[in-house]
């Protein structure tokens, strides 16, 4: 257990010695357009599950995505829903995920008041269809990067990308793409 502590330590204690550079603590909001899965095809997956690899039911398209994260160097929290044809009153599929990680962020690149966030994690997510019998949850793998300007002294406005790969070690099942706005607060 010490020696748990100890690696922790040897991670935080490098944010602290950068405090003023690189903020501790980013709180994002995210707008996503526009997202889509893409299913696995049956053909590629080596380690079937019961429904032998049928995935069709994760190949779909979003109308929005909506989304949070908090990063205290180096790590992050985030959370994301995104839902297919928002005009219904019942939607096909929404898709609700939790994600934890590493992050890292770098400020005022060249002092240009450029920034750049990198993000890598695992989580869960929640796949809630309208026909319940459909509804799944599923591991996934995130990735994320964004660029963007810091404008003010802690305001944050940027564009980036997430990626999501959902299934288990040994079997892919699908992947995320969503193309985002974000706006941030760095303390």
């Amino acid at each position: 257990m010490k020696t748990i502590f100890f690696l922790i330590f040897l991670i935080v204690l490098p944010c602290y010695a950068k405090a003023e550079t690189t903020p501790s603590v980013i709180v994002q909001l995210k707008y996503a357009p526009w997202g889509l899965i893409d299913a696995d095809e049956e053909d590629f997956n080596y380690f079937s599950a019961a429904d032998d690899g049928n995935y069709d039911k994760y190949e779909m398209s979003f109308d929005r995505s909506l989304g949070a994260r908090l990063i205290a160097t180096p790590f992050y929290l985030a959370i994301n829903r995104s839902t297919t044809d928002i005009n219904k009153d019942t939607p096909d599929a929404v898709v609700e995920t939790f994600s934890a990680g590493f992050a890292g962020t770098v400020l005022d690149i060249n002092d240009y008041n450029t920034y750049l966030i990198g993000a890598i994690g695992i989580g869960k997510g929640r796949f809630t269809f309208k026909d319940p019998n459909m509804n799944d949850w599923e591991m996934l793998l995130d990735g994320n990067a964004e660029i963007g300007f810091h404008l003010e002294e802690h305001l944050l406005i940027g564009l980036g990308v997430d990626w999501q790969l959902f299934g288990e070690p040994g079997e892919t099942k699908a992947n995320y793409w969503n193309l985002y706005l974000s706006t941030g607060f760095s303390f």
